[in-house]
């Protein structure tokens, strides 16, 4: 196998998101904040008020890693706690003025990592790629997915 056999979209993709995450990564460390933490942050922006067990569910993550993410972000002003409304056993996440604060910072860091990342393309290309990284995304979240999947488990279990 060579090295042009890792040269698919797929490798180039995901190699070029492991170095956007690198580089903003570096710059969120000297804001004081970790990846997870900003993801916290960044989905509830998105949908705060927000359950604890909710928000876990939408990142993928245990319920316990989230309520230990939570804490140090709460221990840290970023996020508050109330009871929820409708049911007092729940706990709605929110952010605080710090956190939306911190959330400028990152968007404009973000920005200048992308302009960076973009640097000459032209704005048909970013057009382009944009549009076509909405496809791939569309394609990948389609019910063809999913026969995808059962299609290569069937051809595996037909060849063993």
């Amino acid at each position: 196998m060579s090295a042009n056999d890792f040269d698919t979209i797929g490798f180039m993709l995901g190699e070029a998101a492991r170095l956007l995450r690198v580089r903003f990564d570096d710059y969120a460390r000297t804001r004081g904040i970790t990846r997870q933490q900003w993801l916290v942050l960044i989905a509830l922006m998105r949908q705060e008020p927000v359950s604890q067990v909710k928000l876990a569910q939408y990142l993928e993550v245990e319920p316990m890693s989230l309520c230990r993410m939570a804490d140090r972000l709460q221990a840290a002003g970023m996020i508050e706690r109330q009871p929820s409304p409708d049911d007092r056993r729940v706990r709605l996440l929110s952010l605080t003025p710090k956190a939306r604060d911190l959330l400028v910072e990152l968007r404009r860091h973000g920005a200048k990592i992308m302009e960076l990342a973009t640097d000459g393309l032209s704005p048909q290309q970013k057009d382009a790629l944009m549009s076509s990284l909405d496809r791939v995304r569309d394609n990948l979240t389609s019910d063809r997915a999913d026969q995808v999947l059962a299609e290569t488990m069937a051809e595996d279990a037909a060849s063993s």
